[in-house]
């Protein structure tokens, strides 16, 4: 269970400015976990300003949270007797000063929890002086849900039974619209029904979150009769001074389900918390306690807590559906313009609208329940389970499952892990890629008592030492081994039950598809900002044409149906769906690429990238990287590269020279698995063992007859698993030897953690007692683990070489272990076997770029977007391929640093030396990181050598991204981030926070990766991709099938297609409304208007397959330099939307007075209610308007840069067609056709005239297609400079800070 440890000093939701003040607001504030977000359960992602990063916090970034929850805990459990020094210092020192609970906690688990406290790093224990003070009581709280990065502010309520009243009557009288209005509006509904209550007495919670999401929920009521302390598990735990019981008996407890999360009310914390985290307290006393299963009270008690083990979403009925829809302010308004449509006897357009509104709900409808019903089978798994329960062993559903089962993994029929488990014997092979998007196979391992510890420590993201041993539900099962028991009897591979439902990984996958993070896209914003200003206009011309209304004596119910049908006109009911449109033909075209996406809100984003990051191995280079040779430590020397194994070894297996070290090493430092006959694991490690030509087996060979390995068996027989084998490609000339004797056993591995940078395995040499171990890993740490006498002379001269041509280099190194057993390995820990080792070689792989990889960023680079590399690997190697892959010129100047210490300080501090890589003397100032060439360099005289030294490039490691970013000053820091192209070196947690420092200067980030070190990265960017098989990863918004980096090209294009389209779509209904504003405005004056069947026309033959087919355009096949505007009230935009909407007012002003001058015009009929349609006014503007319609189509539909060009657009090209030529029949044939005449309602016109009605659409089409692209933007121009200069304003500065950053920085002298 959750504990307000921590208060995360985020955004402020948008209401806490009203209800408290700061103070309160920070005093109410909970963190839901313990631990910082660090990725979808592995504990390689923490944000660096938490877990490596100690510097004060900048904008953007993820900040400590030490200060903050110092003063939470003053405020909130009365210490503010202790000063903050004195706090702070409590919550680091050990626990033995806390008072002890006067009550116990856990009444039969006092000892065992005193143990747990004691040796785990949890919380102090909270302090409340008195629990029954009413006046102290919560009526809010703020949670941060770490796993969804969201803030939510809860308040409780209760309803004031007097307005609830008074407000049922207003709805009668009202015929439903305040309900409406009160539906609509949440708040309103809490501001006037709500009454501020206590958490303890209210009946229903409000819920805002930070982005204003405002929803009401039902406090519900479970009957529970236990403490309460089995209700929140060990993780929470409240110790009094005063005589109050803690752990009280309940018989029942409140909760409130929010978005699938459950919140328990404490009533003793006064607050509510998240049961996702709940701990059992007797999981501490180790495995071989919780094998014992639960029985049927617990089981019982926690099916009440935690509910089912299903991920089922709740699918509303046909009913609830229709209702919910047909309730949406677009319908209601849709049902308000036909009632007002039938009265004002627009009976026909009336009826058609009803049909397509019925049809549209229709398939709104059948549409949701089909996405609904498509997602729950996919999240919904269902199997049958065998767990152990009451000391006997039976077959659930794995419905039934909860925290704390104990269940069958080896059983044949579990292919799909039903929870998030944690396995307790046995061995497995899965496939994670749903988690991390990468598609390697991951192993894992039993558990031991150390990891039943460490889950008491992990709240939320599980850390990578326990990450080994823990099984995430939906991952799907490859391979699982029994253990052995007795060293020959197989025994059943077991697992428990940790988190069940939503709680579970998968459970925040399916959340995550469910309520995506709003995309703060102005976009949107701005185009509701704009209909206010249309709606201003209506207003306006509305009261304009009353004026004439009342003047020509029309009946005042013809008014009000004029009125309030302006606003129909104003407000096209289709603007929503329109806005759409291009999203959803963009997110149908990635798919059929194989990139899947998530968060459609997302494919906008993708069209303002400016940044792309790039991991290298597996995403810009080949994933199995082909070794080139190894190289070997030879008489104080590394030798000449060895391209083969024959003469590494002498075939003794009990020899521990260097040749056969190495080879040693590559056979077992390494974590592959047999599947079926084959091989899987790290592409890598694949690649090294198979250099080796020795064999991989899983097979026990301890438990074959042998007497003279009782040691073993006894090993075996405590492990409960058999160590796999290798053995080399000669054992079959020993014949007469044992095949044990000719095996290496891989008794013990220490697997590969990325701060660490390396990976080791304790093995056993064939059936003598001899062991050793063997390490690889990156070569920079090999002289903090290895002897210094054991590296030979050209080390380092060596390394540079190999790395400076690109090539990934991994250091090997062993050491004899002397006296030793298996018992002794097993209790080895990893600090002492990596420790004192002996430098063996180098292992030496090629870095082959894929085939796509240079041809993108070299468009990429053209397209103005910069192109990063953010990878774990060496810095000369990263700098290597950025040069082969274009992200680096060839011939460019690049510095790389190091850490240097002061030895003439006395306070020893350490500075930052900036070397260029070429060894030619060049430098960086450390405080300005501007070039310093050598006085004694005399090619920097010529020209070309001056260009390069401007243009410098920086590449760094993750070590001294640590260093500046707490040491450094902002401005230097925030340089280092514009010049920097290579960040090597870097951990999971230091590519997390390079984004969010990138983002920190305004740039809208892009992350590409393909593995499980990525998966922070891709969550924290604007857009994250994952190169994976899966269809949906929880690792990023975005899921390409496709193994390179070509996918960041689709996804940008179609990014940009999407949001042209969408600013296309909206000018194009702005534009309608205009066009159809501005003829009945004119024909107000008259009191004339459009007949019901031209209404009819123009909607559902003009409008509706325009607004459709024009956004089917496809992305254009190359990038642009400049990217679309996504800003609607800029000039670029306003400008032309204001200039069409200038020409079709004189365009259709002109049609008019030169109608009314003709010897055949029929003026309009006087009527005082009613409105006269059979006029020449009324048939001139209809068909002049029916070409403006089709021609403002034409001109908004953008072709290059951003769209392929109008032609290719086939369904569009055709809808264009069809409709100039319908339009044309109608303008020349309207006299001929009585029945289309009559139903029209067009009046007759010369011959002459209708020609003037094409020369006139033929002008307009002219004038707009000139003044969209070229005059209105040219006159914007001229003005806005114009305006400047007279006013003396500065020229326009940038908003982004990253492009003010590079501006201001001053030329190289």
């Amino acid at each position: 269970m959750t504990s307000p440890k921590h208060v995360r000093p985020k955004r402020s939701v948008s209401s806490i400015g009203s209800r408290a003040s700061l103070n309160d607001y920070l005093a109410s504030s909970v963190m839901s976990h313990d631990s910082i977000f660090d990725g979808p359960g592995l504990g390689t992602s923490v944000p660096s300003s938490v877990s490596s990063f100690n510097r004060r916090s900048r904008y953007g970034s993820d900040a400590s949270v030490s200060q903050f929850s110092v003063d939470y805990l003053q405020s909130e459990y009365n210490m503010s007797r202790y000063d903050a020094e004195s706090v702070a210092a409590m919550s680091m020192e050990p626990r033995s000063h806390i008072p002890k609970s006067t009550g116990s906690a856990y009444s039969d688990e006092e000892e065992l929890t005193e143990m747990m406290m004691e040796e785990l790093n949890t919380h102090p224990v909270l302090l409340r002086e008195d629990y029954a003070d009413e006046n102290d009581k919560r009526t809010y709280q703020a949670v941060y849900l770490i796993d969804e990065d969201l803030e939510i502010m809860i308040a409780g309520f209760k309803t004031d039974k007097t307005r609830l009243y008074v407000y049922r009557v207003l709805c009668v009288l009202s015929f439903g619209l305040l309900y409406l209005l009160f539906r609509w509006m949440p708040r309103w509904y809490v501001k006037y029904l709500g009454k501020s209550e206590p958490f303890a007495s209210a009946d229903w919670l409000s819920v805002e979150t930070q982005w204003g999401e405002f929803s009401i929920h039902n406090l519900q009521t479970q009957f529970y009769e236990n403490s309460l302390s089995t209700v929140f598990g060990a993780s929470i735990r409240v110790s009094s001074l005063k005589d109050i019981d803690t752990d009280p008996f309940v018989d029942s407890f409140r909760y409130v389900s929010y978005r699938y999360t459950k919140f328990i009310y404490h009533p003793l914390l006064d607050c509510f918390l998240l049961q996702k985290d709940w701990k059992d307290p007797k999981w501490i006393r180790g495995t071989e306690n919780v094998k014992s299963g639960l029985e049927r009270e617990a089981i019982n008690d926690r099916l009440k807590v935690f509910g089912n083990n299903d991920i089922d979403l709740k699918v509303k009925s046909a009913g609830q559906l229709l209702v919910d829809e047909v309730l949406h302010p677009f319908y209601i308004f849709q049902v308000f313009s036909i009632v007002l449509w039938c009265m004002d006897s627009y009976y026909y357009y009336a009826v058609c609208i009803l049909l397509i509104s019925v049809i549209s709900v229709l398939n709104s409808l059948f549409e949701t329940q089909k996405t609904m019903k498509r997602m729950r089978e996919m999240s919904r798994f269902v199997c049958s389970v065998r767990v152990y329960r009451d000391g006997f062993w039976t077959s659930i559903s794995s419905t039934d499952l909860v925290v704390g089962d104990v269940f069958e993994l080896s059983d044949p029929e579990l292919t799909t892990l039903p929870c998030d488990a944690l396995l307790l014997t046995g061995d497995c092979v899965v496939n994670e890629s749903m988690l991390t998007g990468e598609s390697v196979p991951v192993s894992k391992l039993p558990t031991t008592d150390q990891g039943m510890h460490e889950l008491f420590n992990f709240n939320d993201s599980v850390p990578a030492s326990l990450a080994k041993h823990f099984l995430f539900c939906g991952t799907k099962l490859i391979q699982v081994r029994k253990p052995y028991v007795n060293g020959k009897e197989e025994g059943t591979s077991l697992a428990m039950a940790v988190r069940t439902g939503f709680n579970t990984t998968q459970g925040a996958l399916v959340r995550s598809m469910l309520f995506p993070k709003p995309v703060g896209f102005k976009f949107y914003k701005d185009s509701f900002r704009f209909i206010i200003v249309m709606f201003g206009f209506a207003l306006l011309g509305f009261v304009t044409s009353s004026v004439q209304f009342v003047r020509l004596g029309v009946h005042f119910r013809t008014i009000l149906f004029r009125a309030l049908d302006l606003v129909t006109i104003v407000v096209p009911p289709a603007l929503p769906a329109t806005l759409t449109i291009g999203i959803t033909f963009a997110v149908s075209r990635l798919r059929k690429k194989g990139i899947f996406c998530i968060s459609p809100q997302r494919v906008n984003v993708s069209g303002k990238l400016d940044v792309i990051s790039f991991d290298k191995t597996g995403t810009l280079t080949e994933d199995g990287l082909d070794i080139l040779g190894v190289l070997c430590v030879d008489d104080d020397k590394l030798g000449e590269m060895r391209t083969g194994v024959n003469d590494l070894c002498s075939k003794d297996l009990m020899s521990f020279d260097c040749p056969s070290g190495l080879l040693y090493t590559m056979a077992t430092c390494h974590m592959l698995r047999l599947v079926d006959g084959e091989l899987l694991g790290d592409p890598l490690d694949v690649k090294m063992f198979e250099f080796t030509n020795w064999a991989y087996s899983e097979e026990n060979s301890s438990s074959k007859k042998n007497n003279n390995r009782l040691e073993d068996t006894a090993a075996i027989r405590a492990q409960h698993l058999a160590p796999p084998t290798v053995s080399p490609p000669w054992a079959s000339d020993y014949s007469s030897m044992a095949e044990s004797d000719l095996e290496f056993g891989l008794i013990k591995t220490f697997e590969f953690v990325s701060n660490l940078r390396r990976m080791s395995v304790i093995v056993k040499h064939g059936s003598a007692k001899q062991f050793s171990v063997y390490v690889k890993g990156a070569p920079e740490i090999m002289p903090s683990v290895c002897k210094p006498d054991s590296f030979p002379e050209n080390y380092q001269e060596t390394l540079d070489y190999y790395t400076h041509n690109g090539f990934r280099v991994i250091a090997c190194a062993m050491k004899k272990l002397d006296n030793f057993n298996w018992a002794k390995a097993q209790k080895m820990k990893r600090d002492q076997a990596e420790s004192d080792l002996t430098f063996c070689g180098f292992i030496i792989f090629e870095n082959k770029l894929k085939s796509t990889t240079s041809g993108v960023i070299r468009e990429l680079n053209d397209a103005n977007i910069r192109t990063v590399m953010c990878t774990g690997d060496n810095v000369l190697t990263a700098i290597c391929v950025g040069r082969q892959c274009g992200i680096l010129p060839e011939d460019g100047l690049v510095f790389i640093p190091r850490l240097v210490e002061n030895a003439d300080s006395e306070e020893g501090d350490t500075t930052v030396l900036w070397e260029e890589i070429g060894q030619n003397g060049l430098t960086l100032d450390p405080k300005t990181l501007v070039p310093n060439p050598s006085p004694e360099e005399t090619t920097l005289s010529i020209p070309t050598e001056l260009h390069k030294l401007k243009n410098y490039h920086i590449a760094i490691t993750g070590d001294v991204f640590r260093w500046i970013a707490a040491n450094s000053p902002a401005e230097l820091f925030n340089k280092l981030l514009l010049k920097a192209q290579i960040f090597a070196r870097m951990s999971p947690s230091e590519k997390h926070e390079l984004v969010s420092n990138l983002q920190a200067l305004d740039y809208c980030v892009g992350f590409c990766g393909d593995g499980a070190n990525d998966v922070g990265a891709l969550k924290a960017a604007n857009v994250g991709i994952s190169l994976s098989e899966a269809e949906a990863s929880v690792a990023a918004p975005f899921t390409s099938k496709s193994f390179d980096i070509s996918c960041t090209l689709d996804v940008i294009k179609d990014g940009r297609a999407a949001l042209v389209t969408s600013f296309s779509c909206f000018q194009y209904m702005a534009l309608y409304s205009a066009i159809q504003f501005t003829t009945v405005s004119i024909l107000y004056m008259t009191n004339s208007n459009l007949g019901d069947f031209q209404f009819l026309y123009i909607d559902l033959f003009i409008i509706l397959p325009m607004a459709i087919f024009m956004g089917r355009s496809r992305p254009y096949h190359r990038l642009s330099r400049k990217r679309p505007t996504a800003n609607l009230v800029s000039k670029r935009i306003l400008a032309p939307l204001f200039g069409q909407i200038i020409l079709l007012v004189v365009a259709q002003l002109v049609v008019v007075h030169v109608v009314r001058q003709q010897p055949w015009y029929i003026p309009p009929e006087h009527m005082e209610e009613g409105s006269s349609i059979f006029n020449s006014d009324v048939t001139s503007l209809f068909l002049v308007t029916c070409f403006q319609y089709v021609f403002i189509g034409i001109v908004l539909t953008v072709g290059p840069p951003y769209r392929e060009r109008l032609f290719r657009n086939v369904s569009f090209v055709i809808t264009i067609l069809v409709l100039i030529v319908l339009n044309s029949w109608l303008v020349l044939g309207g006299d001929n056709q009585k029945i289309l005449t009559k139903l029209l309602q067009i009046s007759p016109s010369s011959l002459s005239f209708k020609r003037f009605i094409f020369a006139v659409a033929a002008v307009y089409y002219v004038l707009s297609a000139l003044g969209q692209d070229i005059f209105f933007v040219f006159l914007i121009k001229k003005a806005t400079v114009f305006v400047n200069k007279m006013l003396g304003r500065p020229a326009k500065v940038s908003k982004k800070l990253y492009k003010r950053l590079l501006r201001n920085q001053e030329p190289l002298k």
